[in-house]
């Protein structure tokens, strides 16, 4: 016979986790941790981790403090201190943290997977990290309270005062993390609840939302209505977190004609979509976003709940609805796109001025096609100039690669990677086109030395949102 107590489930130092370079990726998964979680695992995470960004760092010349990795989680669980430490850990060096397709993360698992983060260090926001806790909708994340296990017999006062002290320092320090990584209440709840024998698992787009946790790759609509838009709105208020101390209020439902969509350009993809609803909100704006139809999983969006202000991101799952099936959204191949009508709606196109610079000298130009196209986890962005030649960019979990190659982006604001040169020399050409702000990129090719670049001379938005 046991005796189970809520909140440890000890893993063995034998059983303990392996840490592998690399992983899956459609997830972009730079490192990946597999198996039972025991004490010493998150060292060793951080060892490979850290051993990474200096790799990165050193051959970038860029500050280690602005990467992000990618880190899977495929395991049944282990000791929850140990899964405490590595939240921390993910949180603390803005590491992001992913489970692939038809694999696991439960128990002890799913608290470490609650730390992953994304770092800002380049981004125009409030903040140095976001929330970024990524699930394959065809994979497994379940919770429930761990037990503590008194052997058969040891039953003494002793025993069960010491194990039920464990317990409670248990509950204490998830309750320490909770606001840091944002663990929402009503996941808390489930944790809580539901009995170490059991377990509650992610399986719907409500529980995703008002878990807070990001489902990619989906299906996804090849246009926003407003119908879509009322039902993204109010997922997104699912997830909204509430000030500390302040009472819970009424959560907005918006309708269809509470949206407004609308774009700068009847040429341009990109929407933008408002809300007015403040008449049956007072002093709420309970959502606004920017859409780019099949740009990315993941648009950068800023809401504001009545009480906090966040940066969260908006997945493709929260436009359908909140009892909708995690499962009946995964696409059939997960590089493609695909549409919740069943097919393969076209890439983001858009035009562009393609250049190719040796530090300052100007050694081709020519207008060109980019056609933009979501892969998982990744964009592929195809250049395609006027002969027909093909300049392909990749931007993925652990950096852009140049026609396979590994390389950095460069641009007016992130000049670590650039040259004086190859800079003045661009800032001279968008200023010859009359183009002001930040509106080009370059990759160097670290093959011949050359760098591409493209000058976004129609502000479509789809190059550069």
């Amino acid at each position: 016979m046991r005796l189970a107590l809520a909140f440890m489930l000890l893993g063995t130092p034998a059983l303990a986790a392996d840490i592998i370079d690399g992983g899956d990726p459609v997830m972009g998964c730079a490192v990946t941790l597999r198996g039972i979680i025991a004490p010493g695992d998150t060292e060793k995470a951080s060892d490979a981790i850290r051993s990474r960004v200096r790799e990165m760092a050193a051959a970038d010349g860029d500050p280690e403090e602005s990467y992000s990795l990618t880190i899977c989680l495929d395991s049944p669980g282990g000791s929850l201190a140990e899964g405490i430490r590595l939240a921390r850990f993910f949180s603390d060096s803005k590491t992001i943290t992913a489970v692939a397709r038809d694999t696991r993360c439960e128990s002890a698992c799913a608290v470490a997977f609650l730390g992953g983060a994304a770092n800002t260090y380049y981004a125009d926001t409030f903040t140095d990290r976001k929330t970024r806790r990524i699930l394959h909708p065809t994979a497994r994340l379940g919770f429930h309270s761990p037990s503590l296990t008194v052997e058969d017999g040891n039953y003494t006062a002793e025993t069960v005062s010491r194990a039920y002290g464990v317990a409670l320092a248990g509950i204490g320090q998830l309750q320490e993390l909770k606001e840091k990584i944002y663990i929402t209440d009503a996941l808390m709840s489930i944790i809580l609840t539901t009995p170490p024998d059991s377990m509650t698992y992610l399986e719907t787009v409500g529980q995703s939302a008002s878990w807070h946790i990001q489902v990619t790759p989906v299906k996804a609509p090849t246009e926003l209505t407003r119908d879509l838009v009322a039902t993204m709105c109010n997922n997104m208020n699912r997830a909204a977190p509430k000030a500390a101390g302040a009472a819970a209020s009424v959560e907005p439902r918006l309708r269809a004609d509470d949206i407004e969509l609308s774009k700068p350009d009847p040429d341009e993809s990109y929407v933008f979509v408002t809300v007015d609803a403040t008449y049956r909100y007072p002093g709420k704006v309970p959502c606004s976003f920017g859409w780019q139809p099949l740009s990315a999983d993941h648009t950068p969006t800023r809401l504001l709940d009545g009480t906090l202000d966040v940066f969260m991101d908006m997945p493709y799952a929260w436009l359908a609805a909140p009892e909708t099936r995690l499962a009946s959204l995964a696409r059939r191949d997960d590089w493609t796109p695909e549409s919740t009508g069943g097919g393969a709606p076209a890439s983001t196109t858009a035009r562009a001025l393609c250049l190719v610079l040796r530090d300052a000298e100007l050694r081709d130009q020519d207008l060109c096609t980019l056609t933009r196209t979501p892969q998982g986890t990744t964009e592929v962005f195809t250049f395609t100039w006027p002969s027909g030649a093909r300049t392909v960019v990749e931007e993925t979990g652990s950096g852009p690669k140049l026609n396979g190659a590994k390389t950095n982006t460069e641009s007016r604001y992130i000049s670590k990677f650039s040259t004086k040169a190859s800079r003045d020399a661009m800032m001279r050409v968008a200023a010859e086109q009359g183009i002001e702000g930040n509106a080009w990129r370059c990759w160097l090719n670290p093959s011949s030395g050359n760098r591409f670049c493209v000058l976004d001379t129609a502000r479509e938005g789809a190059i550069f949102d």
